[in-house]
């Protein structure tokens, strides 16, 4: 391996993440291949969340949604709910691949969302069912584990703090289930996303231009 290579792999990993952003819109905006290297990673193509998707999944999800109100519901993504057509090529689309004319690739969304419920990024091209494990409740102090028997909150402070409940997680239960705080989530489901932590549509905020040549367009 080329030792600059070593180098830039380290000064990645130790530097701001702000100057990393900077650097990756950077090279986006000069490299048109660098540019659809990254929207293939990180964004979704038109359809493609239709036909990753399976429909038990998108079922589970219209459930646990409508079973939320109208706040549940606004989190369905229009790509996901319908339960038909699940093509991403129009007609229109076949008879130009006919043809033998190239469609710029349209992306509709981001690719990874963080879960409300497990409060983890995940992949929305592969959210299965089951693959979410979570709790419903709250973390509260176990009175009756062992870990406080010689706990002196005179000596130690409080019990219930931000630093006990992440060094002393079996002194802490789930109000759900009753388990540890550190256990695995009582209920199992498809990935919920936290529309709060989404992106904004659009890229002029970011002041971003699409390399000249790109055969890749957004679609806001």
């Amino acid at each position: 391996m080329d030792p600059s290579q070593d180098l830039l792999f380290d000064v990645i990993q130790s530097s701001d993440i702000d100057r990393l952003r900077t650097t990756l819109r950077e090279i986006c905006t000069a490299v048109p291949d660098a540019f659809s290297l990254a929207c293939n990673k990180l964004l979704v193509q038109k359809g493609e969340l239709k036909k990753a998707i399976d429909l038990d999944v998108h079922k589970e999800t219209v459930v646990l949604a409508r079973h939320e109100g109208e706040e549940g519901q606004a989190d369905l993504s229009p790509e996901v709910t319908s339960e038909s057509d699940y093509s991403d090529v129009s007609e229109e689309e076949h008879q130009e691949q006919r043809a033998g004319q190239k469609r710029k690739r349209a992306y509709t969304r981001q690719r990874h969302d963080m879960c409300k419920q497990c409060e983890k990024e995940y992949d929305v091209l592969n959210n299965e069912r089951g693959c979410c494990s979570w709790h419903e409740g709250e973390v509260e102090l176990d009175h009756e584990s062992s870990e406080w028997y010689d706990w002196d909150e005179g000596a130690h402070g409080e019990c219930d703090t931000a630093e006990t409940r992440e060094q002393f997680p079996d002194g802490f239960v789930w109000t759900c289930c009753g388990r540890k705080s550190a256990q695995e989530g009582c209920r199992k489901s498809v990935h919920r996303p936290d529309r709060a932590k989404r992106v904004r549509k659009g890229i002029a905020a970011h002041g971003i231009r699409l390399p000249h040549g790109s055969d890749v367009w957004l679609n806001e």
